[in-house]
């Protein structure tokens, strides 16, 4: 089977599976991973409605200081939101001065308030098939220092008016020390 990339990727293409330098920089790898993810799922065409109203809390990442009311308000403004978080990493190499998690596992958290969300202002995609949406996008593609596998889906029921999934990916990543860190 062999998909169409201009269907699939914004760019025609998939993303460059690197890290952004500055996010390292910045934040550290794990929070640059999160990153990453959230910005493949953007490029995703099949996830367009979900993004096409461009509200915050859509799409996060989990270590972000404003996630829960970002979710809140995007729960109540489109109706669904997808917040990504690590679960847990195994170190698998013992590099000097380095980290190499392989599994890293990190999750795609989906609520869905299918009131607002089948709503007129809705994105019309449910959190079931979101989370289908996002395993497609994931699943096989090559993201930091691996190939993404699904490893999971759990359902988190109904909460209240909610419908949750949570996703639960692995990968692999190879964390080195800050440029600073290291001599010139």
């Amino acid at each position: 089977m062999q998909l169409d990339l201009t269907k699939c990727w914004k760019d025609g293409r998939a993303p460059d599976p690197k890290l952004d330098a500055d996010d390292i920089e910045r934040e550290g790898a794990l929070i640059a991973f999160q990153k990453k993810v959230c910005a493949v799922l953007v490029e995703w065409l099949p996830l367009a409605p979900v993004f096409a109203q461009n509200k915050p809390g859509v799409l996060v990442y989990e270590d972000k200081r404003t996630v829960a009311s970002e979710v809140a308000t995007a729960l109540q403004a489109v109706g669904i939101s997808m917040v990504v978080g690590l679960k847990s990493a195994v170190r698998s190499s013992g590099l000097k001065n380095a980290i190499t998690f392989s599994p890293l596992t990190f999750t795609v958290s989906i609520a869905e308030a299918p009131i607002t969300n089948r709503g007129q202002r809705g994105t019309g995609i449910t959190c079931t098939r979101c989370a289908e949406l996002v395993i497609l996008a994931l699943s096989g593609l090559t993201l930091a220092n691996g190939v993404v596998q699904l490893s999971n889906v759990s359902s988190g029921g109904d909460d209240g008016d909610l419908q949750m999934l949570t996703l639960a990916f692995n990968c692999a990543l190879v964390v080195t020390p800050p440029e600073n860190l290291l001599m010139e």
